[in-house]
């Protein structure tokens, strides 16, 4: 099979689905400033699963609001125009992964661990949206899944190779010219979606992508690398975090005076309670 690039990648011509069609339609009703929360939640009511997903997020432990949201334009109004836009694109993105088997099922199993420990961090250390964090750690890891789509056996075969994240990187570097990273976040970005998202999509394995960003950006970015960190030290990662791991630079962009114990203990926590990731 021909070397895959970003451009073909992005084209379809590896068979990488556009932005789902609730997608698409609930971008283009949110550009109009007379949109209310009816019309949102009307967009999101033609997907059950999509429905079904959403509710489920409105009323998890993270919101303290259990059982409290009955339907969709109440979930729009609790959580408000942004984060349900970011949840949409994040929950829609199921059907990229085709049949969920072998990698598949750990790459989505790994970003549902991620957005969970992400939700949490973000909630235990403020000053980061939950719902961008879930919306991140859903995506983080996009790339992955596009790498796989366009060469399966090649790409396995890379990612049983690879010791560790820092090490797959390199590898689709030599591979592909580009690394995860940057094929999530071209997709991501081709999708129109929000430049933050990009941003971070692209830089959870590479936090110097992001050393330029301003603050609200940069957060987030350490609370998804902290999450892929903290999940891949529980073997909740089809590849782990480098040898002698600290989250040393993540820690210092989150700016929280949070030790990593301390958020081991809320990543343990949020993911032993099964709390409120939606799938």
């Amino acid at each position: 099979m021909s070397t895959p690039t970003l451009d073909t990648l992005i084209a379809g011509s590896c068979d990488i689905p556009s932005a789902p069609p609730v997608v698409t339609d609930l971008m283009a009703a949110m550009a109009n400033p007379m949109t209310d929360a009816q019309q949102i939640a009307a967009v999101i009511a033609r997907d059950p699963t999509l429905v079904a997903q959403l509710l489920r997020v409105a009323n998890s432990p993270f919101y303290g609001r259990r059982g409290q949201v009955a339907s969709v334009e109440a979930a729009v109004m609790t959580l408000g125009f942004h984060a349900v836009r970011n949840l949409v694109v994040a929950l829609s993105t199921r059907g990229v992964y085709g049949e969920f088997t072998g990698l598949t099922r750990a790459l989505w199993d790994h970003a549902n661990a991620v957005a969970q420990a992400s939700g949490a961090i973000a909630k235990h250390v403020g000053k980061i949206s939950v719902e961008d964090a879930l919306a991140a750690g859903l995506l983080h890891d996009l790339g992955m899944v596009l790498l796989l789509r366009a060469d399966p056996p090649g790409y396995e075969a890379l990612v049983a190779g690879a010791g560790d994240v820092i090490a797959l990187a390199a590898a689709e570097r030599a591979r592909f010219g580009f690394d995860h990273g940057d094929a999530g976040a071209a997709v991501v970005l081709h999708w129109s979606l929000p430049e933050s998202l990009v941003a971070v999509v692209g830089a959870v394995h590479c936090l110097t992508r992001v050393a330029e960003e301003g603050a609200p950006v940069t957060r987030l970015a350490a609370c998804v690398t902290l999450a892929d960190g903290l999940c891949g030290e529980r073997g909740l990662a089809p590849v782990g975090p480098p040898p002698g791991w600290d989250g040393g630079g993540a820690l210092e962009l989150l700016n929280h005076g949070v030790a990593l114990d301390e958020l081991r203990g809320v990543v343990e926590d949020s993911l032993s309670q099964a709390q409120g990731i939606p799938m």
